[in-house]
């Protein structure tokens, strides 16, 4: 048995010589294995081309290597998150300063008006 690894685009060599030829194993977070030649191996067992099982079997290796997340970008996102968190609460602690302040002033300022009002009277 012969086996030809995936190009580096995701693509298949063409040169394959039985449905054999086509064995690549992908381990992420060392718990999640991907067998493509068992992949290739089923699909043709049910009736799917060896070409189509093969592309779909590489399509599945990018897949796994470029667009899922691990526990590292997880962990890494949820430290953002959580700065952003903090950040929102002391945005929201310096607003509602700020309103007390404002509704302060303008509490004095309607006294003040009051008064002068009454006085005019």
């Amino acid at each position: 048995m012969t086996v030809k690894p995936v190009r580096a685009t995701g693509g298949l060599d063409n040169s394959w010589e039985t449905s054999h030829a086509y064995e690549r194993r992908i381990t992420l977070s060392n718990s999640v294995i991907f067998d493509t030649h068992a992949c290739v191996k089923r699909m043709t067992e049910t009736g799917v081309e060896t070409h189509v099982a093969e592309a779909f079997a590489a399509e599945q290796v990018n897949i796994l290597e470029h667009h899922i997340a691990t526990k590292t970008d997880v962990a890494v996102i949820q430290k953002d998150i959580e700065l952003l968190r903090k950040d929102t609460h002391v945005t929201i602690a310096q607003l509602e300063a700020k309103l007390v302040r404002w509704l302060f002033g303008a509490l004095i300022g309607q006294g003040g008006l009051i008064v002068a009002l009454v006085k005019l009277l």
